[in-house]
């Protein structure tokens, strides 16, 4: 498996000087979480909104939706 973002923005910003790469590797890596945090957020609406309206798998749904809040946090 390729290398993941993360790893890219450090690798490449490593070339830097190190007040440089510190500080725009620290804003990349900030925006990175909050648009990972607001797809989890938007993943986990779509999910309940499936629960609510599937009563059989309503408590398993809600139970996934917990995890991925948990796991974006």
């Amino acid at each position: 498996m390729g290398a993941s973002m993360l790893d890219i923005l450090i690798q490449s910003g490593s070339e830097r000087s190190p007040s440089v790469n510190s500080e725009r590797t620290l804003r990349a890596i900030g925006r990175v979480g909050q648009a990972v945090n607001l797809a989890v957020e938007r993943f986990v609406t779509v999910g309940e909104t499936i629960a609510d309206d599937n009563p059989e798998i309503k408590q398993d749904m809600y139970d996934a939706c917990k995890e991925a809040r948990a796991a974006g946090d």
